[in-house]
């Protein structure tokens, strides 16, 4: 062996090539937060966006089974002129950048699977990573917490869901502080168990949690920061769910005035900042239909009718015009809606969109066994035709 290769081994690689593969990394990084920016867009452009995340995972990280991690297996062929990257070489898939790539394209691939896919998805890539990365990993722990909240999104609640929810948020206030960003999340997502779950004392402790969030996101970054708005969602979110707990008409009213009131604030800045047809600003809009439907008024409920009506539009014009796997909670609110305005059979028919779609997103939901119940009943039930 020569002098030139005793002194590689000894003192590693050339330092252009160290150099070349920390510019690599930090590249990578960058295609990351660009994709990233795509996970908005209609479900063809996200596709889009990942398959050409996973094509600049194949060619710049080190040889790696991606298909044991989770992600798509890309059909074979040659790479597209538009796909080819500006670098060259490859890089360990430790790296923060390769890790950050990761994330994004398992983030782009799953918003266009049913929600009941999600968690085993991202669960191979917890499994991925932890033969990757230490225990400890940011990285890591973030995607445990998605397979937590994906599980709690499908109907899961268990007392496994919410105490990792819960572990979680300790974890994060006592590494970051409790004002931190990442704290404020792991604070949101336990409030978010909270509710779902609504046992006991949990309406009271998730109110408690998202009024002090939004308080403090409010005090932070302004009343019309985006952020501030996510929370501000949660809140009239929450309400609903304990107005429909209530068996007090009064305080049901009440509580649905206050959600949309709430909802209300939040959807007049996301149809400025973003237009009414964009996801977040839809969100409040089918909040707002919620809120009315439960004010139960005539008028309240043909305001309702036709906020929801809105939602469900906007919901398809943001899925390229097509039918959403997310629609199935608007079908079902219009449902209710129907049947208080005496439309049987147009309830029907939101009853069944409803069951069909939220049975294939998440089949063991609380909203789709609602929507089951509410489907039967309208089946042996026959009234004479009329539309809403």
């Amino acid at each position: 062996m020569n002098g030139d290769a005793d002194r590689t081994q000894a003192t590693g690689p050339p330092a252009s090539e160290v150099r070349s593969r920390a510019e690599l990394a930090a590249w990578m990084h960058g295609a990351s937060e660009a994709l990233h920016a795509l996970s908005r867009r209609g479900p063809a452009d996200r596709l889009r966006a990942a398959d050409h995340a996973i094509s600049l995972l194949i060619r710049h990280a080190e040889p790696t089974d991606w298909h044991r991690a989770g992600l798509p297996v890309l059909a074979a062929g040659p790479v597209a002129a538009a796909d080819a990257a500006p670098m060259a070489g490859t890089v360990q898939v430790s790296a923060v950048g390769v890790l950050h790539l990761v994330r994004t394209t398992m983030t782009l691939y799953c918003s266009a699977l049913p929600a009941v896919e999600r968690p085993g998805r991202w669960a191979r890539l917890v499994r991925f990573l932890a033969g990757v990365v230490p225990a400890a990993d940011p990285l890591l722990r973030r995607s445990l917490t998605t397979v937590l909240f994906g599980r709690m999104q499908v109907g899961d609640v268990s007392q496994e869901i919410v105490d990792g929810l819960l572990r979680d948020y300790d974890w994060r206030r006592d590494a970051y502080g409790r004002d931190a960003y990442l704290t404020s999340l792991a604070r949101t997502n336990l409030s978010i168990a909270y509710c779902q779950r609504s046992t006991g004392t949990d309406l009271a402790e998730a109110t408690r949690y998202c009024r002090e969030e939004l308080d403090a996101r409010a005090r932070r970054y302004g009343p019309r920061h985006p952020f501030t708005l996510v929370a501000r969602n949660r809140l009239a979110q929450c309400l609903l769910t304990q107005a429909e707990m209530t068996h007090d008409e009064q305080e049901q009213r009440a509580l649905a005035g206050q959600a949309y009131a709430e909802a209300s604030r939040a959807r007049a800045a996301r149809d400025q900042q973003y237009g009414v047809t964009s996801s977040s600003a839809t969100l409040s809009r089918r909040y707002q239909g919620h809120a009315l439907l439960l004010l139960g008024s005539p008028g309240d409920l043909k305001r309702a009718h036709a906020c929801l009506r809105y939602a469900l539009a906007f919901e398809s014009a943001r899925n390229d015009n097509a039918e959403w796997q997310g629609s199935g909670e608007t079908h079902l609110l219009l449902a209710r809606v129907c049947v208080a305005l005496g439309d049987h059979s147009a309830a029907l028919d939101h009853a069944q969109e409803a069951t069909r779609l939220l049975g294939s997103d998440a089949p063991a939901g609380s909203l789709h066994r609602e929507a089951v119940a509410l489907l039967e009943e309208l089946s042996s039930t026959h009234r004479p035709e009329r539309r809403c």
